[in-house]
């Protein structure tokens, strides 16, 4: 069985664990995550996996940073634009093509 407490997981982890510790959003998700272990369980004691509870909180923060990262990105505006029937040619304006029109193929 695979444990993310055993050496070889829990060493790869340590500075990732170490930083997101530090992240105020740490202790919030943590408790959280016990609240939901514990109405699974009915107690609130730790998984077998020690490292398992540390991992979730992880990517759990590392999907929020995501997310937010995602909401704050606008979508690329090509200078150009290249279709079958117009080749390549600048971009209208910086407004993205018409796919309708791009993927129809000249006979």
């Amino acid at each position: 069985m695979v444990r993310l407490a055993d050496p070889s997981y829990r060493d790869r982890l340590r500075e990732s664990v170490a930083q997101t510790r530090r992240n105020p959003l740490w202790e919030p998700i943590q408790i959280i995550l016990s609240d939901h272990m514990a109405g699974r369980s009915g107690t609130r004691e730790r998984p077998g996996d020690p490292g398992l509870r540390d991992f979730i909180l992880l990517i759990t923060i590392l999907v929020v940073f995501l997310e937010s990262a995602a909401r704050t990105i606008t979508p690329l505006r090509p200078a150009l634009t290249m279709t079958f029937e117009q080749g390549i040619t600048p971009s209208n304006s910086g407004a993205a093509p018409s796919t309708a029109r791009n993927n129809r193929l000249s006979h």
